[in-house]
C-alpha cells in the first residue's frame, strides 16, 4: 500500500500501524490505548485520519474535562498521546499534524513534599519491627521481610530508581564492588547505571547473605519463600503499609525521587559535574539521594 493509500487509513487502522511501528513500553502502550479508545468513543465513527480536524480534537479535550470530568493533568496526557500519533502520521502517512496548532492544556502540579529526617527514621523503624497486642502487653517483633524492606527504602532514596525498574532488577544487575545497579530497558527503553551509597550497599548485603540466589534471580524477591520478582503493585502496597504504620502520609516512589532531587541540589554539585553524570546516565530525570541519611 503506497502513501496515497495509507492516507485513507481510519483512526483505528492508523492506531494499529502506529503501535506496530513504534517501540514503546507496555505502560505507555496501555496509557495511549486508553486515550485512543476515548477519542474513538468521542468521534462515534471511525473516520479517516486525514479527515479529522483540529476543531474536533479541541472539542475532545473539552469533552474530557467537562463531560468525563477528568483532571487537567489527565487531559495533558491525552494531548501527549494524540500528539505522538499525529507526529507519526505526519511522517508516515503524509497527514497534516493538526496537534501542532493546539496548545497543550495548562495545569498546576501539586507540589510533592520531601521527607524529613524523622520521617525516614520512622519508615525504617516500621520496616524493621512490628507491634501487636497480646493480653495486657504490647509485643514488638522483627518483621520477616525486614532486611528486604529496609534495603528497598534505602535503594529508592539513594538512587532515584523507578518502581518498575526496582522490581525488574536481578542479582546480575548489581555490582557489589562498586554499588552499581544496572537498569535495563528503563524509561524510553534505555539502559543506565545508578549508584548506591555505602549504607545502601550494606543494607543490600545484609539482605542478600540470607539468600542463595542465581544471577537471574530478582534482587528484591516477592517474599522469604517466594523467589519471584516483587511486582510494582505489591511494592506500592508495601510502601503505603509502612507509611501507615510509621504515621508518614504520602509514601510513594515518586516522592523518593523528588527527595533525591532536593538533596542533590542542597549538596551544591557543580553544574559541570552534574552534566557529566547526565551524559553517562548516572543521574535519573529526578535526581535522588538523602545524603544526610545515606553515607
Amino acid at each position: 500500500m503506497g502513501r496515497c493509500g495509507l492516507q485513507k487509513l481510519t483512526f483505528s487502522q492508523a492506531e494499529r500501524f502506529f503501535f506496530l511501528d513504534k517501540n514503546l513500553r507496555q505502560t505507555t502502550i496501555d496509557q495511549y490505548k486508553y486515550f485512543y479508545r476515548l477519542f474513538s468513543e468521542y468521534l462515534g465513527v471511525d473516520q479517516p485520519v486525514d479527515a479529522i480536524t483540529a476543531q474536533q480534537v479541541k472539542r475532545f479535550f473539552k469533552w474530557l474535562a467537562h463531560d468525563r470530568e477528568l483532571s487537567a493533568k489527565t487531559v495533558v496526557l491525552a494531548h501527549c498521546a494524540l500528539s505522538s500519533l499525529w507526529t507519526w502520521a505526519t511522517d508516515e502517512l503524509g497527514c497534516e499534524n493538526i496537534l501542532k496548532g493546539i496548545k497543550r492544556p495548562a495545569f498546576h502540579e501539586k507540589p510533592i513534599t520531601i521527607y524529613t529526617a524523622d520521617e525516614v527514621k520512622r519508615l525504617l523503624q516500621a520496616a524493621n519491627h512490628t507491634s501487636y497486642e497480646r493480653a495486657d502487653r504490647t509485643i514488638r517483633a522483627r518483621r520477616h521481610t525486614a532486611l528486604r524492606d529496609i534495603a528497598i527504602i534505602f535503594t529508592l532514596l539513594d538512587t532515584g530508581i523507578r518502581a518498575t525498574e526496582l522490581c525488574n532488577l536481578t542479582l546480575a544487575d548489581y555490582d557489589q564492588s562498586t554499588g552499581r545497579l544496572m537498569i535495563c530497558a528503563g524509561k524510553g527503553g534505555r539502559d543506565r547505571p545508578v549508584y548506591a551509597g555505602k549504607r545502601t550497599q550494606r543494607a543490600i548485603m545484609r539482605y542478600q547473605i540470607t539468600r542463595d540466589g542465581k544471577p537471574t534471580d530478582p534482587l528484591f524477591a516477592a517474599g522469604d519463600f517466594d523467589d519471584s520478582h516483587l511486582d510494582r503493585a505489591n511494592l506500592l502496597k508495601l510502601l503505603k503499609r509502612l507509611g501507615d504504620t510509621a504515621g508518614v502520609s504520602g509514601v510513594f516512589v515518586h516522592r523518593q525521587r523528588r527527595a533525591f532531587q532536593q538533596a542533590m541540589s542542597q549538596r551544591h554539585i557543580r553544574l559541570r559535574k552534574r552534566n557529566h553524570f547526565r551524559k553517562w546516565g548516572l543521574l535519573p530525570d529526578a535526581l535522588v539521594c538523602y545524603s544526610r541519611f545515606i553515607r
